[in-house]
């Protein structure tokens, strides 16, 4: 039995995971226990120089060959190859099973994110998500021309600004002062890494992850720099402790557009327009392209752009079936649908605004 512990651990957590109340999620597990998982990151592996997403799947990867090659060819009966070599793959997804819960999974269970900041969730009906296409058209466009201004993009061309070094930087003090506002606990050191060669990401169906086995974000260097600002956000998000994705999507969206970084408000609003124009789309085709076509050609163009980049890197493999499980099994019962929950969220947090104005 004392052979299988990392199979009894890996089950605990589970168990622990889906009994325990979201209050004492919170208060255990997310502001004291990861808090401290997430300071032991900051200060030893986020150090490295080099990203260590690659070298955690190389690791990983020994260790399953390992196990396969002794079921292979070691030299004793088939039946004890199986059996031991079945004992040690179990006993290693265990262990990894009980590794992701306690350096980052238990979050899963957190209170909702809107209800704990006191935005209620509202209904968004076909005249709401209308208006919220025109909204959120506006809101671009201005923060474009802002950037024209500024010089940092041309008026009608796909010609963007360019990612500097502060990005990182940059990103993590934004994201954490937004959670500060709220009084969650952030800051540190995380890491936000660009991964390259450039679309290794994008072909396997995701532009960005947060990798709890080693603590840091990362992104897709492949990425347009208009999604760069919005994509590490999110990523950051995820490493402050916020599983849901529609969560980081609505923490990536409101750091970037409190930024005083131009570069980055444009990123967020041009990225929300993309998720309300995808909704509105699958609902009203031939409205929304009639839309599409009176938006300035800035704006179209940097879609544009956005798109042919994506395009540029196929799927090698599409994991969204795989992710989809994995959401579900953690509860988020729309899958990767839960990405385009953010339309909903921002939509929420406008009425609180509206409410509080006439309250």
């Amino acid at each position: 039995m004392s052979r299988l512990i990392g199979l009894w651990l890996g089950l605990a957590a589970l168990i622990f995971r889906f009994v325990t109340p979201p209050q004492y999620v919170e208060v255990v597990y997310s502001r004291f226990i990861f808090k401290g998982v997430r300071t032991l990151f900051d200060y030893t592996l986020a150090f490295s120089p080099l990203p260590l997403l690659l070298v955690f799947y190389a690791v990983a990867l020994y260790f399953v060959l390992k196990i396969a090659i002794f079921i292979l060819f070691k030299k004793i009966p088939l039946r004890e190859r199986l059996t031991e070599g079945g004992k040690k793959l179990v006993n290693f997804l265990g262990f990894m099973l009980f590794a992701f819960f306690m350096l980052w999974g238990f979050n899963y269970g957190r209170p909702n994110f809107a209800q704990l900041i006191g935005v209620p969730i509202q209904t968004l009906d076909t005249t709401a998500l209308r208006q919220e296409l025109y909204t959120a058209a506006q809101e671009a466009i201005a923060a474009r021309d802002t950037l024209v201004k500024q010089k940092l993009i041309g008026a009608d061309t796909s010609r963007v600004f360019d990612i500097t070094e502060y990005f990182e930087a940059k990103m993590r003090q934004n994201v954490s002062q937004f959670l500060y506002n709220y009084g969650f606990p952030a800051g540190g050191h995380l890491r936000g890494r660009q991964i390259r060669p450039d679309g290794l990401l994008f072909r396997f169906g995701i532009s960005g992850i947060y990798m709890p086995y080693i603590g840091e974000s990362s992104i897709d260097n492949a990425l347009h720099p208009i999604e760069k600002p919005f994509s590490m956000a999110h990523e950051m998000a995820h490493g402050y402790g916020w599983t849901e994705e529609a969560t980081a999507n609505f923490i990536a969206y409101l750091t970037c557009i409190q930024s005083d970084d131009a570069a980055f408000r444009y990123s967020g609003y041009l990225t929300y327009y993309r998720y309300v124009a995808s909704n509105f789309k699958r609902q009203f085709p031939e409205e929304y392209k009639s839309f599409r076509e009176k938006l300035p050609n800035g704006i179209k163009n940097d879609l544009t752009a956005i798109n042919m980049r994506i395009n540029r890197y196929p799927d090698w493999f599409d994991t969204s079936n795989l992710n989809d499980v994995y959401l579900k099994s953690q509860g988020v019962t729309e899958g990767v649908g839960s990405y385009a929950r953010i339309v909903v969220l921002v939509y929420s947090w406008r009425m609180r605004g509206t409410e509080l104005k006439k309250s």
